[in-house]
């Protein structure tokens, strides 16, 4: 079973859809008051954020409906990066992932021969800087 996450405020998608935005409003507020500056260019989690933004709300020909959180069947399929404007449940090809992963890492001078995998390999040589047993990497990573 993969692990996700599902901001859910509301019991329908349309008030589940008001309630991200209100959070996103009150991030953006926050935003101003404190200095800090959200910038997706520097931050995966912002760049997700803005990409799911896109996907649903500012997206004006895509075929694709904003996803109904209230049974898990109605949206697991979903694809985080979709194939196509109207292909979001088919899954990406190996070659077309890996492509992909070398691209960015080229552009941002990442060298690496473990393509697909590298985020895994960062991980664990992270948990070893920060002390973690290999018997506790080892457990996390499945090996």
């Amino acid at each position: 079973m993969y692990g996700f996450t599902a901001w859910v405020t509301g019991p329908t998608a349309q008030s589940n859809r008001e309630g991200i935005e209100a959070i996103i409003r009150a991030a953006l507020d926050w935003e101003t008051r404190s200095g800090a500056t959200f910038n997706p260019e520097a931050c995966l989690v912002g760049q997700l954020a803005f990409w799911l933004f896109f996907r649903w709300q500012a997206e004006t020909n895509a075929a694709e409906p904003f996803p109904d959180f209230s049974r898990l069947e109605l949206w697991y399929r979903t694809k985080v990066i979709r194939r196509g404007k109207a292909d979001y449940t088919g899954q990406l090809s190996y070659a077309t992932a890996h492509k992909w992963a070398l691209d960015f890492y080229s552009m941002c001078s990442i060298r690496t021969g473990k393509a697909t995998h590298a985020p895994r390999v960062a991980a664990a040589q992270n948990a070893d800087m920060a002390g973690v047993s290999d018997a506790q990497v080892s457990k996390a990573s499945g090996v």
